[in-house]
């Protein structure tokens, strides 16, 4: 699998973050599209330096996309829809990430093994 990481900026409220966690399709916006992940993968949730969800991802739309992002709903401009299905499964335990702008894949990252656990429903 690849897998990737998405952080949640730091200034977002925890609200929006519930907000994303709620959702059971939808998709997460992205300057571009992560080349390695495939249909079938996990896009992964960070926020204020943890892992806190990930979904299974269910295709990616590629494209020009004014999308509005955030608790103040800011305008974004995306390159790539990562759509998912099934809703979110939260973090089972603690698992540390230092946020990054862009995503960062798992097995770069040393958390592959992520991907093997069995994680709850939000």
């Amino acid at each position: 699998m690849t897998s990737f990481i998405r952080t949640i900026q730091r200034k977002e409220q925890r609200c929006y973050l519930e907000e994303i966690l709620s959702r059971r399709e939808h998709f997460i916006p992205l300057k571009g599209r992560p080349l390695r992940a495939k249909p079938g993968n996990f896009v992964y949730l960070a926020y204020r330096g943890s892992i806190v969800g990930r979904a299974t991802i269910d295709r990616f739309e590629s494209g020009t996309f004014n999308v509005c992002t955030g608790h103040d709903r800011r305008p974004y401009l995306a390159k790539c829809k990562v759509h998912y299905r099934g809703g979110w499964q939260c973090c089972p335990r603690q698992v540390p990430f230092r946020g990054s702008q862009g995503i960062r894949y798992v097995d770069a990252v040393g958390l592959a093994h992520l991907d093997a656990e069995e994680w709850p429903a939000c």
